[in-house]
């Protein structure tokens, strides 16, 4: 999702979400909580996997805050090495 959304909007930079945030739709192998992000940007593709426990609020909360965090540690990391 994140390199077609960084393709589409021609962008140097993008963040996919999906997951299940719950009240329902989780099962035994993927439980409510359960949330994958992506960030991608030049040269950087990262996916992370995390099960984040809370009201579906609340993992969508811990959902956007983990994936804009892993933004901005590799912006950081980016421009430390000279990058754009």
């Amino acid at each position: 999702m994140a390199l077609g959304a960084r393709k589409i909007f021609d962008c140097d930079w993008a963040i996919a979400v999906t997951g299940i945030a719950g009240p329902t739709g989780g099962t035994k192998f993927k439980p409510v909580g359960l949330v994958y992000y992506a960030v991608v940007g030049p040269g950087i593709e990262v996916v992370k996997k995390s099960l984040f426990k809370g009201s579906r609020k609340k993992i969508q909360d811990q959902a956007v805050e983990a994936s804009l965090s892993l933004l901005l540690k590799n912006l950081k990391h980016l421009h430390k090495e000279g990058g754009h």
